[in-house]
């Protein structure tokens, strides 16, 4: 479809019209685009809109962005320069003037302004602000849309809409009424954020925390939001609200604290915690996520240099009340996914200077460290350094019990930010967490058990440099808990680690490119690769993935069981005809076959 009018052509056209900001924000709070839940500083306790709607060149009234106004006249309308501006240091529409497309952004698609202010992500909403001026206002701007978009008209998306307004109702309930008191204290006494350096109403606000309210029906959302004119079968297509056995339609939410998952100002999903801590621990936590599916934070974390990592959505809330607020959640190492990682390696390209070094902050058991090994190995892919924090672990009668970010806070309580700030200091390096992992598992009593050990664990360094192993040799050293004399343990690691062979990071390229098989097979065993690169000029040996990706194969790739299927996507993406296979070798000539591995 052929777009017939440039951005810059629409903004002229925008600019030398009649419309005017006054118009256009009078048009949001008439037609439900600017509720009370939404934008609670712009009504009265009666729900009376404030703000003034004049027609005059520049005047001053009530800000819609921020509360305690006493005056109402920070916020100022331009009419004539088609701006607006709020006077108020602290608000958020006071760092430079909002135009009219802005407003729109603002108002109609819910975007921070943190998102507005910022020309690449606010970007992609451009023409959908200027669809929505032209379906509205398009004969005070005289452009119909056609000069825009051809016959394509402004498309609502209505269950984006209602998570907006199902957070905003929940949030408004938590901060406007008697259920702050509930929010307040369950945050502060179950939680212990009274113990972190940022105040929790700070948290409360950025964040969009709300709390579901409590009635016998256990409806109260629905009407809500049939009040704003969604219908039943949206209301129930969006699952904020669910049909029970009886037909009857009851808010998916139930007594919970509700944290809104938050992408580039728009809520593309709702997490609900239940206040009770005796409930049900299978309904403890609840989870409604849109179409689209983004760890939480993902947008927040892109302009920082470093950043931290965490499992939960609490623990994002306690680790940004420390005062870190450049953290994300994973929920799970199926969470952070190879397309999340990709997104931050984009980043990183524009700009080296962001996203530098990730802190990952999972708990310190199994389930942890394999977390912890997966994203991390997609994080060094993206680029990023990868520092791993080692969370405490205490225990009692023998018993142990592993600490997450949220404990550290009902442990510490006022000393929780300067132990918090010392477990960063003391972070470690990807490669040393899963050496000490493995290390620790293997439990060595004497220094020939050890000394085994050492050398299972050998393979960590084979594309390693030797002045690279020596660092890593040093951190592991001070860091390995255990009985024996390290100094004891020092000549084994140097004679297994340190004076081992530099092997290349990847080998068999030179005769597999020279090959005439139209395919190549790829391998990480080394036993496999010894015994097949003898009688077969087409194998490879990756014992770094990284710089096995540096290289361009026109050829076809078959890769064997040792890869795991994201690694095999990673490869695709790079344009390669790639399939993962389980191999079988025959003994009596030079065939082979394989089993396509199922994704």
């Amino acid at each position: 479809m052929t777009q017939n009018i440039q951005s810059s052509e629409f903004i002229e056209k925008l600019n030398t019209s009649n419309l005017t900001p006054s118009t256009v924000l009078e048009f949001m709070f008439d037609n439900n685009f600017a509720t009370q839940d939404k934008f609670p500083n712009a009504f009265d306790n009666k729900g009376n809109v404030l703000l003034k709607f004049e027609s005059q060149k520049n005047y001053g009234t009530f800000c819609p962005y921020h509360d305690n106004q006493t005056n109402g006249d920070s916020f100022h309308i331009y009419n004539e320069d088609k701006t607006v501006f709020c006077f108020n240091g602290g608000c958020s529409a006071s760092r430079r003037p909002m135009g009219i497309i802005e407003i729109v952004m603002s108002f109609a698609f819910n975007l921070d302004h943190s998102v507005i202010f910022d020309f690449e992500l606010s970007r992609p909403y451009f023409w959908k602000a200027a669809r929505f001026l032209v379906e509205n206002f398009g004969n005070e701007i005289d452009v119909t849309m056609g000069d825009i978009t051809g016959t394509k008209n402004f498309k609502r998306n209505i269950t984006e809409e209602i998570l907006r307004d199902t957070a905003s109702y929940y949030h408004f309930l938590g901060t406007k009424t008697n259920y702050s008191k509930k929010l307040e204290k369950y945050l502060s006494e179950a939680r212990f954020f009274q113990f972190g350096v940022v105040p929790l109403s700070e948290i409360i606000s950025k964040y969009q925390l709300g709390v579901t309210p409590t009635s016998d029906t256990r409806d109260k959302l629905y009407s809500n939001l049939i009040k704003k004119k969604f219908t039943k079968e949206q209301i129930l297509e969006s699952k904020v609200c669910y049909l029970n056995d009886k037909g009857e339609i009851k808010d998916f939410f139930y007594g919970r604290i509700v944290i809104p998952y938050i992408h580039k100002g728009k809520v593309i999903g709702l997490y609900g915690r239940d206040f009770n801590p005796n409930g049900d621990k299978k309904y403890r936590h609840l989870r409604l996520e849109g179409s689209v599916r983004i760890p939480n934070g993902l947008d927040g974390i892109l302009e920082s240099e470093e950043f931290f990592l965490v499992e939960g959505e609490f623990s994002k809330l306690a680790v940004v009340s420390l005062g870190y607020s450049n953290t994300m959640e994973a929920r799970g190492v199926n969470g952070f996914k190879t397309e999340h990682a990709e997104m931050i390696q984009r980043v990183r390209q524009t700009n080296a200077e962001k996203c530098k070094r990730c802190y990952l902050l999972f708990d310190p058991d199994n389930a942890g460290a394999d977390s912890v090994k997966k994203i991390g190995a997609r994080l060094i892919n993206a680029g990023v350094e990868v520092l791993v924090c080692r969370l405490p672990v205490l225990y009692q009668e023998g018993i142990a019990n592993f600490i997450d970010p949220n404990d550290l806070l009902e442990i510490f309580k006022d000393n929780a930010k300067k132990e918090f700030d010392k477990i960063k200091d003391e972070a470690i390096s990807l490669d040393a967490f899963l050496l000490l992992h493995e290390l620790k598992k293997e439990q060595p009593k004497s220094l020939s058990e050890a000394r085994s050990s050492m050398k299972r664990l050998s393979h960590y360094f084979d594309s390693s440099h030797p002045l690279e192993r020596i660092f890593l040799l040093e951190e592991v050293l001070t860091l390995f808990e255990t009985a024996l004399d390290k100094n004891s343990l020092r000549p084994y690691l140097k004679e297994i680690w340190l004076n081992a062979e530099q092997k290349k990071p990847v080998e068999g390229l030179e005769k597999a490119f020279a090959s005439r098989n139209p395919f190549l097979l790829v391998t990480k065993s080394e036993e496999f690769f010894n015994a097949t690169s003898i009688n077969y000029d087409f194998v490879i040996l990756v014992r770094d993935f990284d710089l096995f990706l540096n290289h361009n194969f026109s050829k076809s790739i078959l890769l064997d069981g040792s890869f795991i299927k994201e690694e095999e996507m990673i490869v695709r993406k790079k344009g390669n005809n790639v399939q993962r296979g389980k191999i079988e070798l025959s003994k009596v000539d030079k065939t082979f076959s394989y089993e396509i591995l199922e994704n």
